[in-house]
């Protein structure tokens, strides 16, 4: 239902509360989350101001406690940073969520 939300934004946040159920739910209650946040990965729409639902779904999975998904944003984060063509939204993202740094 929110996922399939016409509005970027509704998404958005949607991707930012699952991160949030992913994150402290117990281990094994967050399979839904997890899964709707995987679905969400492929979504390039822009958040106007933010950056796109699918960076926002993928810096959800990373900020989980599984190297599995810590280093696939790991892995874009460096992507992002060394391509020059990144656009200010994608920058953005990275250097929000780029703690490493």
């Amino acid at each position: 239902p929110l996922l399939d939300e016409p509005s970027a934004g509704i998404r958005f946040w949607a991707a930012f509360a699952l991160g949030g159920i992913v994150q402290f739910a117990p281990p094994g209650a967050d399979r839904g989350a997890i899964e709707a946040l995987i679905g969400m990965l492929p979504d390039e729409e822009v958040y106007e101001g933010w950056w796109s639902v699918g960076k926002e779904a993928l810096a959800m999975l990373g900020a989980m406690d599984n190297p599995h998904y810590k280093a696939k944003l790991a892995q874009e984060l460096e992507r992002v940073h060394n391509d020059p063509d990144s656009s200010t939204e994608v920058l953005r993202w990275a250097d929000f969520y780029d703690h490493s740094k």
